[in-house]
């Protein structure tokens, strides 16, 4: 018997994560590891909108896709009806952290979050801030529709950049990773900062992984002393002394500064 593939359960529940966008095949690459286990997965956004029998074709998705999870949506809008076995569905906003800590306290930790709820900016970095703590470790939390990010109704801007924008956070996950090579004496990284371990960009959506992001900076310490800082002062000096030494390179550029000097002060006469 032959498995069928995550898109090939797309096209079969009729969700639009392999027709309207092309989300399976990178969700397959990261995801595959957990087929056969009892995964907890939640989905933020069930669909349909305000019917309360229409949507859950993602949910059903992976339902199929891990046959020994469990997977959740969460919808703002009532949607029990869509409730079968393995399936639990939570109603509420992903803006609203009393609501996300309460689930992520009865129903976490999850190996898998999904957002795929209202895309609007400010809704989707809440729902990262209040649902980050019960990822495990390990597992992977999916921002899908990007696109947003350039829409300014959606609390984006015309290049994705700039405060309050889910590229932004994305952004900044991502400079976070490399917070050891900061250049800033003591830094003290923050908990996400230390948690987040790698972030995978496809088109309008991106994944990011939790784990222990505890590697040393790849470089000594910066010197921060003249032999690098001193600026044109300090590269004079260096040049003088490796002139004396008889590097004609040196003697070159040493012979070019004293050019560029006497150039301008004749222009200037």
């Amino acid at each position: 018997m032959i498995t069928p593939n995550l898109s090939e359960l797309a096209l079969k529940h009729g969700t639009d994560k392999n027709s309207t966008h092309y989300y399976t095949c990178h969700y397959e690459q990261h995801l595959e590891r957990f087929r056969h286990e009892p995964v907890r997965l939640l989905e933020i956004g069930v669909g349909g909108y305000e019917d309360p029998s229409l949507g859950g074709q993602s949910l059903r998705m992976w339902k199929e896709y891990f046959p020994s999870g469990h997977i959740f949506g969460m919808d703002i809008y009532d949607k029990s009806k869509l409730l079968e076995e393995r399936i639990t569905i939570l109603r509420g906003s992903q803006a609203d952290r009393a609501f996300l800590d309460a689930i992520g306290t009865k129903h976490g930790p999850f190996d898998i979050i999904v957002d795929d709820g209202s895309h609007v900016c400010e809704h989707v970095i809440a729902g990262f801030t209040g649902l980050w703590p019960y990822l495990c470790s390990g597992g992977v939390y999916a921002i899908e529709d990007l696109q947003t990010s350039y829409r300014k109704t959606m609390g984006g801007s015309r290049t994705g950049i700039g405060p309050g924008s889910t590229m932004d956070l994305l952004f900044r996950l991502a400079n976070g990773l490399n917070y050891a090579e900061f250049d800033i004496v003591g830094y003290q990284p923050t908990q996400v900062e230390r948690e987040v371990v790698s972030i995978a960009f496809y088109h309008n959506l991106a994944l990011v992984q939790k784990g222990n992001n505890n590697e040393p900076g790849g470089l000594p310490p910066h010197p921060h002393n003249r032999s690098f800082f001193a600026g044109w002062g300090g590269m004079k000096v260096r040049l003088a002394e490796r002139a004396t030494r008889g590097d004609i390179w040196s003697k070159a550029l040493s012979v070019g500064i004293g050019l560029t000097r006497r150039a301008k002060r004749v222009m200037s006469e």
